[in-house]
């Protein structure tokens, strides 16, 4: 390697500028190299650097939306009832709807107790023995009057023929035989 100032023109020299730019070129040359493999370094770098950061933030951003997703299907379950599904209990039991009875005089019915009266449906209000029309019952459904009858329709076709009973005694030759 030669030192810097082997390079460097003399003065007898300096009035020829060749050996300047000779000089001049070959350390812009060095240095271009010299850029050229650190910037193919810093590329290199900054592209694992970036993949790892990507890798990083794609993993937060999932397990965040995962999170999301769960939390709304919670949400949507305990909006449709269907929580102890997910939950793994059983679903309740059936409903259970009262008995209708049908009203008797003389006899107590109790809150919430349902009977029928005169084609329509009432519900207790409270415990009473008064007649569903008053004021401690609630009509759940009116009964209707029985409509008009309708047209006479057309009249069918004529069925098979019935079995045949052959061979019919009377009362008369039953009890006294043939006389």
């Amino acid at each position: 390697m030669h030192a810097p100032t082997d390079l460097v023109p003399t003065r007898e020299e300096a009035g020829d500028w060749s050996g300047w730019e000779k000089w001049l070129q070959s350390h812009l040359d060095i240095e271009r190299e010299a850029l050229a493999i650190e910037r193919g370094t810093l590329i290199q770098a900054l592209g694992e650097v970036l993949g790892e950061s990507r890798f990083d933030l794609r993993n937060e951003i999932e397990a965040k939306i995962n999170a999301q997703v769960k939390a709304l299907e919670l949400r949507i379950a305990e909006l449709t009832g269907a929580v102890d599904v997910l939950r793994g209990k059983e679903p309740p039991p059936p409903a259970k709807f009262p008995t209708v009875k049908t009203w008797e005089p003389d006899v107590v019915f109790h809150g919430n107790d349902i009977v029928t009266f005169c084609g329509s449906t009432y519900q207790a209000i409270k415990d009473t023995a008064r007649v569903p029309t008053t004021q401690d019952w609630r009509c759940l459904a009116a009964g209707g009057s029985e409509g008009q009858a309708g047209p006479v329709g057309n009249r069918g076709e004529k069925g098979l023929r019935g079995p045949q009973v052959r061979g019919a005694s009377t009362a008369k030759t039953r009890s006294h035989g043939s006389g």
